[in-house]
């Protein structure tokens, strides 16, 4: 089942700091820092999109229009640090929080998974768009607990970014560097 996610709140900080991605593309003046900041930004989107990862500290919302028939319900973004709430719209139109101690989240797989605890069963919810709401922690933590291949991954990815500024050239076009996508396939989450 596809969940709807909305960011709840954001990270601190970039995923790789400015000093170092300078010292990769040899860059020792500032005049172009705001682009490379930019870049880093860019890079650090891509990167989350492709592998469905976070990579800083963050806290995201799923929205689920109902249980998946399987009755596992599987958050779309890790790594999961921990889950805050499941709340659900009861018949009566009234968003209610499910007690933790009805359910259970496993925050180790990638996705992490919720299912009901042992002798409960999910609750009944409001036949509407989005009555279930889960919100949760995702991220490796600071730029400096984030794995080395997604570091590196990134840092090619800006570098090419950084000189080759169009996106077509001489009938080429440019997107990300091949062997950033390789870096990045073990790290990738399946899709819910």
């Amino acid at each position: 089942m596809i969940a709807t996610s909305r960011l709840h709140t954001a990270p601190t900080g970039p995923a790789l700091e400015l000093g170092r991605v300078k010292e990769h593309l040899r860059v020792d003046h500032s005049t172009e820092d705001a682009l490379i900041e930019a870049l880093i930004h860019t890079a650090t989107e891509w990167v989350e999109t492709f592998t469905s990862r976070a990579l800083l500290t963050q806290t995201w919302d799923a929205l689920f229009d109902r249980i998946p028939e399987a009755g596992v319900m599987r958050l779309p973004k890790a790594p999961v640090a921990s889950i805050t709430h499941v709340k659900y719209i009861d018949t009566n139109g009234v968003q209610t929080t499910w007690p933790t101690l009805e359910w259970q989240g496993d925050i180790a797989s990638a996705p992490a998974r919720i299912v009901p605890a042992y002798g409960y069963t999910w609750p009944i919810a409001r036949q509407q768009l989005h009555p279930w709401e889960v919100r949760y922690v995702v991220g490796y933590g600071d730029a400096a607990d984030v794995p080395a291949g997604i570091h590196q991954a990134m840092l090619l990815i800006i570098g090419h970014w950084f000189e080759h500024r169009e996106s077509v050239s001489d009938f080429q076009v440019f997107g990300v560097p091949l062997a950033s996508e390789h870096l990045l396939w073990r790290y990738r989450v399946p899709s819910i």
